[in-house]
């Protein structure tokens, strides 16, 4: 008779915790995550329509070549910045975090903060362009949220994207 793993069975109960609180539709679509001992997938989906929106994995030949392995965290760096612009494409400017019952930390907050990243960099070569008074407090102002989300791991402001909610 085959054992259960105790672990998977804690995987499972901390997945469905997070999936009674998190639920994708059209306007703000869920980032789901899961991983693998060799690989990382993820995948935007509207719950309401049943649909997936988006896809990216580490095991993709254009995301496989640049990366010498599949699991490490600059590999999950790829696969979120890949998602982050093929859901862009798509008109995608939000999505729910789903970390899978995954910790939020390692390759899931690595994958998570890709996009994040970028807004931050944005959001700070904005500031250093337009430096009239009204334009540049509020820029500032957006940079610090961003970076104040990013460290806290808890993504709620307006613009961010890939965000644990």
């Amino acid at each position: 008779m085959a054992k259960t793993n105790p672990r998977m069975q804690q995987l499972g109960r901390r997945h469905i915790r997070v999936r009674r609180k998190v639920h994708g539709e059209a306007s703000c679509p869920r980032l789901c995550v899961h991983k693998s001992l060799k690989y990382i997938y993820a995948q935007v989906i509207d719950d309401r329509a049943g649909h997936t929106l988006a896809t990216a994995s580490s095991r993709e030949p254009d995301l496989r070549d640049e990366r010498s392995s599949g699991m490490s965290v600059d590999a999950a760096k790829a696969v979120g910045a890949a998602l982050a612009a093929r859901a862009k494409e798509k008109g995608i400017e939000r999505v729910v975090f789903d970390r899978g019952g995954y910790l939020y930390h390692g390759r899931v907050k690595a994958l998570a903060d890709a996009k994040l990243g970028k807004e931050i960099g944005a959001a700070k070569k904005e500031a250093a362009e337009d430096k009239s008074d009204a334009n540049y407090k509020v820029a500032i102002e957006k940079c610090d949220a961003l970076a104040g989300a990013a460290k806290d791991g808890c993504i709620a402001t307006a613009k961010t994207n890939f965000g644990k909610n």
